[in-house]
């Protein structure tokens, strides 16, 4: 069995403070990995992305946002953030230039949270 949080700590992961959020409590941490793998926000990003519809894609980014935030998601976080942002500012453009980072980020945070 492998290790998800010594792989997610590999991908560049905060997962000191992650787990300081969740009290040191490993297996907590790791059933929250795999619920968010399946957030329907990240299905709501990519539909209204494609759209472009800019409120509805800022607040599936936004909620991304603050989970990937709280879980220290390092990389995915970080791509989340530059569409989030992007969007919140109006800046649509700049938020579909950088989206596919975080389909990128996201394919390699569902293979190493994989069983």
């Amino acid at each position: 069995m492998k290790n998800i949080i010594d792989e997610l700590a590999a991908w560049g992961c905060d997962i000191p403070s992650a787990l300081e959020r969740f009290d040191g409590d490993k297996a907590l941490y790791t059933e929250c990995l795999k619920i968010f793998a399946s957030d329907e926000n990240f299905a709501a990003l990519k539909k209204n992305m494609a759209e472009k519809n800019t409120e509805e894609a800022f607040k599936a980014a936004h909620a991304l946002k603050g989970v990937a935030g709280n879980l220290s998601l390092g990389s995915l976080y970080t791509n989340i953030c530059k569409v989030s942002d992007s969007l919140k500012a109006g800046d649509f453009n700049a938020a579909a230039a950088a989206y596919p980072d975080v389909e990128k980020a996201k394919n390699e945070y569902d293979k190493i949270i994989s069983e």
